[in-house]
C-alpha cells in the first residue's frame, strides 16, 4: 500500500531547468513533507562533464547516504540516483513503496515505473532526508541526524572531550584504597 502522496504529479510534461526529475522530487517533497529544497541550476552539459550535481545538491539538503542497506529495506521517500549512460547520477528517481518508483525521464510525461530490471541496476546511490519518514517510522529519526556533519562532529567531540576526565576521576577513585 502506498500511503505518500504522488498522484498528482503524474503526466506532466518534461521541461528541462524547471518540470524535470529534480522538479518533480522538490514538489514531491514539499508536498509529503513540507520540505523546501533549492531550486538549483542545472546548466546543459553538467553530468557529460563530470559534475556530480545530484549528490552534491541533495547532501547540501540534508540527505544522507545510505550504505550497507539491503534494497529491500528502502522507505517511501527515499530517492534514487540513477546514472543515465553517465559516469555520474543525471537521474532521480522516487521509491513509493510497493516497488514502484516516481521518476522524469527527458522526453516523457511524468510516471511511475516498477522498479526492477534496468532501472533497479542503474541506481548508483541511495538517498534519504531525515525529515523525510512516514509517520509510524518517526521514531527512528535521531536528533543527531538532523544536525549538519560538520557541526555533528564538533558536538560529538565535545560531548567526548567532557567525559574523559570524569572517566579519569571514576578509575582514581577505584583504584584509591
Amino acid at each position: 500500500m502506498i500511503r505518500v502522496k504522488y498522484k498528482h504529479l503524474l503526466g506532466r510534461p518534461f521541461v528541462y531547468g524547471s518540470s524535470d526529475c529534480y522538479g518533480l522530487a522538490r514538489d514531491f517533497y514539499r508536498d509529503n513533507w513540507g520540505l523546501e529544497l533549492t531550486d538549483y541550476a542545472r546548466p546543459d552539459g553538467w553530468s557529460d562533464a563530470g559534475q556530480n550535481l545530484l549528490v552534491d545538491n541533495f547532501t547540501k539538503e540534508g540527505f544522507k547516504l545510505v550504505h550497507d542497506e539491503p534494497i529491500h529495506l528502502m522507505r517511501p521517500g527515499d530517492a534514487l540516483l540513477v546514472a543515465l549512460r553517465s559516469a555520474v547520477p543525471n537521474h532521480i528517481g522516487i521509491y513509493l513503496g510497493d516497488s514502484l518508483v516516481l521518476h522524469h525521464y527527458q522526453g516523457q510525461l511524468s510516471n511511475t515505473h516498477p522498479f526492477s530490471g534496468i532501472f533497479r541496476n542503474m541506481v548508483c546511490a541511495h538517498v534519504r532526508h531525515p525529515l523525510a519518514v512516514l509517520p509510524e517510522e518517526k521514531s527512528s529519526v535521531q536528533l543527531i541526524d538532523l544536525i549538519p556533519a560538520h557541526k555533528r562532529a564538533e558536538i560529538l567531540d565535545a560531548i567526548n572531550r567532557s567525559k574523559t576526565p570524569s572517566v579519569q576521576a571514576d578509575s582514581e577513585r577505584q583504584d584509591s584504597p
